[in-house]
């Protein structure tokens, strides 16, 4: 039976999907399909057993063989992803991880809440707490941090989503060397997931998708069902704009973000802290 041997990370929000497609497109990878199985994130997935989560990559006869759930890079809502991971996958396992903006990370899964129908708290009141998830998710030193305690950081390839859609080929030679894969000529950049219209989910849509994520999330195929479900429970609903900051809530947040930034960068080489983005 096939076991994964590397893992994206992360994070929410940081065109995770796209990159998932690109790496997807390589003849010796194999990726689960669904993307994300948040298998040791989730109890109600994890108490399913060894044998449901790798029954994901039975048909894997690649290389490289992997999967992609944002969630195991949640904490502190999830703490305990990392040591599973090690316990259940062994500590040579690599991990990709990509980032941007925080701020504008931060942002994007407020409005991805907003779209899913989810329930979640007016942004003032998010900002002025920084306790959510959406918040803390963007401190990427600290989400490593959890993972370093368990494996070594020659594990781990961090990527910027500036590196991916300015340098898409280089970027992706780079992901393909540390997989210890061979280059992909065939390699297409097409960009995916880029919404420019955003549009909540009607109280129909709402129960649809509660509906599929209890009963039917994992069953094949999945990817295809649900993108097909959450278009239809978008229909009929009100378009809104993706929410702007002020500029007192921008210098806040950048004081929020700065410390770790700044151990991000003296950890993995990534400026992100002079690369400010906000509501452009």
């Amino acid at each position: 039976m096939s076991k994964p041997n590397f893992i994206v990370i992360g994070a929410a929000r940081c065109a995770t999907t796209s990159l998932h497609k690109y790496l997807q497109n390589h003849p010796d990878i194999f990726l689960s399909d669904p993307k994300e199985i948040n298998y040791f994130s989730k109890d109600r997935f994890y108490t399913k057993g060894e044998k449901w989560y790798l029954a994901h990559f039975d048909e894997a006869k690649t290389k490289a063989i992997g999967e992609a759930s944002t969630s195991y890079t949640s904490a502190p809502n999830i703490e305990n992803a990392p040591l599973r991971i090690k316990t259940d996958l062994g500590s040579d396992i690599k991990f990709i991880y990509i980032v941007r903006d925080p701020i504008e990370r931060m942002l994007s899964h407020y409005t991805h809440y907003i779209m899913r129908g989810q329930k979640i708290e007016s942004l003032d009141r998010i900002i002025e707490d920084k306790t959510h998830s959406i918040v803390v998710q963007g401190k990427y030193a600290y989400q490593l941090s959890l993972y370093l305690a368990h494996f070594d950081k020659e594990n781990f390839k961090v990527i910027t989503v500036e590196q991916l859609k300015k340098e898409p080929v280089n970027t992706m030679e780079s992901l393909y060397h540390f997989l210890e894969i061979a280059p992909n000529a065939t390699f297409d950049n097409e960009v995916h997931n880029n919404n420019t219209e955003f549009k909540e989910m009607t109280h129909f849509g709402k129960a649809l998708m509660q509906f599929y994520n209890h009963h039917f999330e994992h069953l094949a195929p999945p990817s295809i069902v649900k993108r097909t479900l959450e278009k239809l429970a978008r229909l009929g609903g009100d378009t809104f704009q993706k929410p702007k900051l002020t500029e007192e809530q921008i210098i806040e947040l950048r004081q929020f973000y700065k410390d770790d930034m700044i151990k991000f960068k003296e950890d993995w080489g990534i400026d992100l802290y002079s690369r400010w983005n906000v509501n452009k």
